[in-house]
């Protein structure tokens, strides 16, 4: 699952992730959406195995859904990866709760090589 704002990013990411592994993406615009989507979904539907999320969202900040996700009985042990434009130390307190943390490369090759970092993730 991808919670992204950013046109631009949804695609990069997206291809970024399929260039390593055949994954199936369900994208949610913004943190009101992903925040629903998560309050919402029925018990017996499995959980993503990968959550990769923006913490800079429109309408509810990603830092609110992380903490849906941790308090949800469901997806707490659900692996989440932060992906963010800013560095990892101007972020550590908002993304303290996350199991990693990349930042967004200004750099399309890097963009595009983030696959496997997120998709490391997975294995911790």
């Amino acid at each position: 699952m991808l919670i992204e704002d950013n046109v631009g990013d949804v695609i990069m990411i997206t291809r970024a992730l399929e260039e390593e592994a055949h994954c199936d993406i369900t994208v949610l615009s913004d943190g009101d959406k992903a925040y629903r989507y998560f309050q919402n979904r029925p018990d017996d539907e499995d959980p993503p195995e990968l959550i990769v999320l923006d913490l800079n969202l429109p309408v509810r900040d990603g830092t609110e859904v992380l903490d849906l996700i941790r308090s949800h009985p469901k997806l707490s042990a659900t692996r989440v990866a932060i992906v963010s434009s800013s560095p990892k130390d101007v972020m550590k307190g908002r993304a303290a709760q996350a199991d990693c943390y990349v930042t967004k490369p200004s750099d399309l090759d890097k963009y595009l090589a983030i696959g496997k970092e997120l998709l490391a993730c997975i294995e911790g």
